[in-house]
């Protein structure tokens, strides 16, 4: 063929013969340039990169927000957990951690390998291990905030889930100077600060038990807080032990947590061990473990800027490197809360109205005093306990966060998490459609952006927070996510009279949990306290208007006495069940099919029974035989003098249908449908007391 070929060219003259030398030399260079495509460029294997086997998560970090003078150097500490299935070592994982910039690292430190690349990682580490790194960071000269995000690298690829951000603020302003240029309170401001005489008189010399125990604080759950007058929180701070003894609750020296003022802090709350003393170290902590420690702060009256400063003790001693700063900001408390009514859409089989309420100007109703001394509380539900997969699905994008608020993904609406509870090693994991997750704490799903912030519960810790011009903005009291609704699928929750609904849907938050003193693991539903009311399922969406009103106020009262004192199921980590050992409670199906419930909870919204000021027990049942009983009548001790026996006409001759202690039922919706306020059934059985808006 070629040779024909070339015989055509020659018979076909001196110019054909020259563009067919051409044509060929181009189709050389064309067959050698994919000769040497296939031999140097063409992959040679199919298998996944090294670093595709290699997952892990970043669980605990060093406090994220610093403040250095310039070049001064700076130990931080990092995290990983091995989430995938081989282990890590140092010839065949080849991981490294390195700052994520192009170029040089602004904390570039002379001990690094390179301008961004920190140390390898030589530890060998199996799956489901964690392990610590430590390095050092420079800070720049310049003066300014610089922010750095450093993470595990194999293969010069990232891997995902290892980010690890923190703020550098460079100045050469001493703290003390800052914290004394901040807004004056009430108090006098230097109580708030490390005394003068603190700062002359030198800790005293530790003694030979206390040289052995050290600490290193690596994560808080939020860098500053915004909290309304009167304000409760919850805050956690993780420590690890670097010294070389246990810490345990029955230590000579014990450990705990303290405020460094000199006697009193501002943020003092009752639970505090004493007005600077806050907590004691109980849970018992290992060489190299972390303890997660959960206090609660009070914000004062005083209305400006506060800067909390606290520290971990060994007796008497104050353990070095242990200080932290929260900076506060306290804003006045909002405003009163009313109705104003707006249409939203209902679903099919569901009513054909509902009414919800936004934030308006408050009007004074007669009966109710109006005293807003309060921030509205979350309340925790326990919804169930299960020992199989949890499935969870919600209408909105959402996040799945660790107990100490690490946020380990934001799925997609509609996106099902299924997480498990190993029991024998009690690891928490989830898979979901971005991957699979663990926890050795708990997992808590929330909105986007939510801030569980509110009461005496737990909040999430957050990665951000807003300004406070955004808090103000947004009322205190809700979380900014509320409207979020969860659906558990493999929770079935059928109500006595329908085979078709499953009252499985709940707003706000969900959070798995394990309960060690039951062995149980909880589904908690986690919501202000006024969304639960809307849930509950005490009565008709028929019944008298009035009549929801007092039961509303009265279950309001019961779920804030029982968030008030946390007691009956402390050990489960929830306030109150959804049976009727409590209140009924059946989540947002309830709260579309009663719409008449979610106006009486609006309208009445923060208020609540009070017997000479203080907070009132307030029960209820069914029906009477035709009068009340006392509280001593039926279950002895007290006194109780607003829980005494009263007439019940519209039920004499009937059987009694309950304890028959507090509001009778049948009674109360009787008056109602007579033309009786929920203010007048309320007073009438519970006598002497008043009506008090909260919040």
């Amino acid at each position: 063929m070629l040779q024909e070929y070339m015989q055509l060219l020659y018979h076909g003259g001196e110019k054909k013969e020259k563009r067919a030398v051409i044509l060929q030399s181009s189709r050389i260079v064309y067959i050698w340039s994919i000769f040497l495509f296939l031999i140097f460029a063409w992959p040679t294997h199919v298998h996944a990169a090294p670093n595709q086997l290699i997952k892990a998560t970043k669980l605990i970090q060093s406090q994220s927000e610093l403040q250095l003078a310039p070049l001064a150097k700076k130990t931080l500490t990092i995290g990983f957990k091995n989430t995938g299935k081989n282990t890590w070592t140092s010839k065949k994982s080849a991981l490294e951690l390195r700052a994520s910039v192009r170029g040089e690292s602004y904390l570039h430190a002379p001990s690094w390998q390179s301008s961004s690349s920190v140390k390898k990682i030589s530890a060998q580490t199996k799956p489901g291990e964690l392990v610590y790194t430590s390095f050092t960071i420079e800070a720049p000269k310049k003066e300014g905030t610089y922010r750095e995000i450093f993470a595990l690298y194999t293969g010069g690829k990232k891997i995902a889930g290892t980010d690890a951000a923190f703020t550098v603020i460079v100045t050469a302003q001493k703290e003390e100077r800052h914290i004394a240029s901040l807004d004056p309170v009430q108090k006098n401001i230097q109580n708030q600060l490390v005394s003068s005489e603190q700062k002359k008189d030198p800790i005293p010399s530790p003694s030979l038990q206390t040289q052995t125990i050290q600490a290193q604080k690596l994560i808080q759950s939020a860098l500053f807080l915004e909290l309304a007058q009167y304000q409760i929180i919850a805050f956690t701070v993780g420590y690890k032990n670097t010294g070389t003894i246990p810490w345990t609750s029955d230590m000579t020296a014990p450990i705990t947590l303290r405020s460094l003022v000199k006697k009193e802090s501002y943020f003092y709350h009752r639970s505090w061990l004493s007005g600077n003393s806050i907590i004691g170290v109980s849970q018992s902590t290992a060489q190299g473990e972390v303890a997660y420690i959960t206090f609660v702060l009070e914000a004062p009256v005083g209305v400006g800027n506060y800067q909390e400063r606290l520290a971990l003790f060994s007796g008497e001693t104050k353990i070095s490197g242990t200080d932290f700063s929260i900076p506060i900001t306290v804003a006045k408390a909002p405003a009163l809360l009313a109705i104003a009514p707006v249409q939203v859409q209902q679903s099919q089989q569901q009513v054909t109205s509902q009414t919800q309420y936004l934030i308006a100007p408050s009007q004074a109703r007669p009966g109710i005093v109006d005293d807003p001394t309060e921030q509205e509380p979350n309340i925790r539900i326990g919804i169930t306990a299960t020992r199989d997969p949890i499935q969870i699905t919600a209408q909105a994008p959402y996040e799945i966060r660790d107990g100490v608020g690490a946020l380990l993904s934001t799925e997609d609406a509609g996106s099902i998490s299924t997480v498990t509870f190993d029991f024998s090693t009690h690891i928490y994991s989830v898979a979901t459609q971005k991957g699979v997750f663990t926890s050795q704490s708990l997992f808590r799903l929330q909105g986007v952006g939510s801030a569980q912030n509110h009461g005496q519960l737990i909040a999430a810790a957050l990665e951000e927070t807003t300004t406070s011009t955004q808090a103000q903005e947004s009322a205190p009291q809700i979380t900014p996510q509320q409207d979020i609704v969860f659906e558990i699928l493999s929770f079935f929750n059928k109500p006595s009279w329908s085979s078709t609904i499953n009252d499985n849907k709940y707003r706000t938050s969900l959070e798995v949990r394990y309960a060690s003193a039951t062995d149980k693991l909880w589904i908690i539903n986690e919501l202000p306290l006024e969304q639960y009311l809307k849930g509950i399922a005490e009565t008709s969406n028929s019944a008298p208007y009035e009549y929801q009103k007092t039961m509303t106020i009265a279950a309001r009262t019961y779920a804030k006495y029982h968030i008030k004192r946390s007691t009956k199921y402390a050990d489960e980590n929830f306030t109150v069940r959804t049976t009727d050992a409590d209140q009924v409670y059946r989540g947002y199906n309830s709260e579309l099919r009663l719409p008449g419930v979610s106006k009486a909870v609006a309208e009445t919204r923060g208020v609540m029974v009070f017997y000479n000021n203080a907070l009132a027990i307030t029960p209820y049942y069914s029906q009477s035989d035709g009068r009340t009983r006392s509280w001593g009548e039926v279950w002895g001790g007290g006194p109780y003098p607003w829980l005494v026996s009263k007439d019940d006409p519209a039920c004499k001759g009937l059987p009694l249908l309950g304890h028959g202690v507090g509001i009778s039922a049948r009674g109360a919706v009787a008056m109602a449908l007579e033309g009786k306020t929920a203010e007048e059934i309320l007073t009438y059985y519970y006598t002497g007391v008043e009506l008090h808006r909260r919040y």
